[in-house]
């Protein structure tokens, strides 16, 4: 990283060390041809903040990118720490280029980054940044999900602050952690046939019981999983039909205690005769979301094959049955999806494009809606889009980007 990019890098990284206070701790880890760290794990009190710039000052451009020793070593100062420990901790990850010093295959890093991110003692997620370009986005997108992190695409230098933005608003918005939820059947008669979800699931008996690991949550977030279940048949009409049992287990961060909650998901059952009611809008969007994403993932199938015929042809599908599905467009729930088809499609007009921002633009829109995560870094984007903009924006996030901005 040089130039502009590593200019505006610092600036932003001195914006971040102002917002911390004296309970956070950072540490700063500096990759190219060599890993170092410049700052070990510190306070940022008065003291520590003095400590952070002047470290941060030492990191200049030199050479080559040893990504996965940066990342490793990042990982390594959280799974070091001893005495007390913050109950939310990070790994931001920062590049414009692509990993050419270390551990260079990409699947192979990945599964290094989740293996290690899952053998940590105490939850830990990876966020990862891409200036410009020139980085490797089915990388950084890879090492985001094996991380339970966000990927964040910054295609201007203008991007960078917002980006941290979001991203330390986030971070200082965790409610709940290590978040498990185990749905299984409450009546014999039931089959679970999926549950539709991007984060990892497990399913311990076929049919009958799956857990979902989802992670963490900021404040004002949601998650949504669909369900598709085989349902017995129904002799006669029903007020209470107990279909499954939800049990989620968590870890408080506002009570810093393990907590749980049960719950049964119950259906009224009608006679065969019983006209079809109205469809609920809830699951609609929810399927107009998950379309939304695998319409992405599929046209960068596509493109990534060099059809971006295909490609254009996948997403423009994807928008027209979300068209139809929210009432020609009326359902406010479906302009968000739609303008962020369009914006991938945009990015496609050539192959040299789709390269340049395309591809990368596709992997950072279909993370966002599988984790129900906002990532927006760009306000030339937002000014075109702005219900895309504000998908998933809880108010700590928009108050950092009010912060940095200044």
């Amino acid at each position: 990283m040089c130039g502009e990019k590593m200019k505006t890098m610092h600036k932003t990284v001195s914006v971040m060390i102002e917002q911390l206070k004296p309970a956070d701790r950072l540490s700063l880890v500096s990759y190219d041809d060599r890993v170092e760290r410049p700052l070990d794990l510190t306070a940022m009190d008065a003291k520590g903040k003095d400590k952070a710039r002047a470290a941060l000052a030492t990191i200049r451009d030199r050479g080559c990118t040893n990504l996965s020793g940066g990342l490793l070593e990042g990982l390594a100062v959280l799974d070091e720490r001893s005495g007390p420990k913050n109950e939310v901790s990070s790994v931001l990850l920062l590049t414009d280029g692509l990993a050419n010093r270390g551990i260079t295959d990409q699947q192979k890093l990945i599964d290094v980054t989740e293996k290690k991110v899952k053998g940590m003692q105490n939850p830990t997620t990876v966020y990862t940044f891409g200036y410009g370009c020139d980085h490797n986005s089915e990388l950084l997108g890879g090492i985001a999900k094996a991380g339970s992190g966000s990927y964040y695409f910054m295609r201007t230098t203008d991007s960078i602050m917002e980006a941290f933005a979001d991203c330390m608003g986030g971070l200082m918005s965790v409610v709940a952690q290590n978040i498990k939820m185990v749905v299984e059947v409450a009546d014999a008669a039931v089959a679970i046939n999926d549950v539709v979800t991007t984060f990892d699931k497990t399913v311990d008996v076929p049919g009958r019981k799956t857990t979902v690991a989802i992670g963490d949550i900021f404040s004002e977030e949601q998650r949504d999983l669909l369900l598709d279940i085989k349902l017995p048949s129904c002799e006669s009409p029903t007020d209470a039909q107990q279909l499954l049992k939800v049990h989620i287990k968590y870890f408080n961060v506002l009570t810093a205690a393990d907590e749980q909650s049960v719950a049964s998901v119950v259906l009224r059952r009608t006679a065969k005769s019983t006209p079809d009611g109205a469809k609920s809008q809830r699951v609609l969007e929810q399927q107009s979301r998950v379309d939304a994403m695998r319409a992405m993932d599929e046209a960068q199938g596509w493109a990534d094959r060099g059809d971006l015929m295909n490609a254009r042809a996948c997403l423009d599908r994807c928008e027209q049955t979300i068209h139809a599905r929210s009432d020609g467009g009326q359902q406010l729930w479906s302009v968000g999806y739609a303008q962020d088809l369009r914006l991938c499609q945009q990015d496609m007009a050539t192959s040299q494009e789709y390269r340049r921002a395309g591809k990368n633009r596709l992997a950072s829109k279909s993370r966002k809606h599988g984790i129900q995560r906002a990532n927006h870094c760009d306000s030339v984007e937002a000014a075109m889009a702005p219900s895309s903009a504000g998908m998933y924006m809880n108010k700590r996030k928009a108050f950092m980007k009010g912060k940095f901005g200044k």
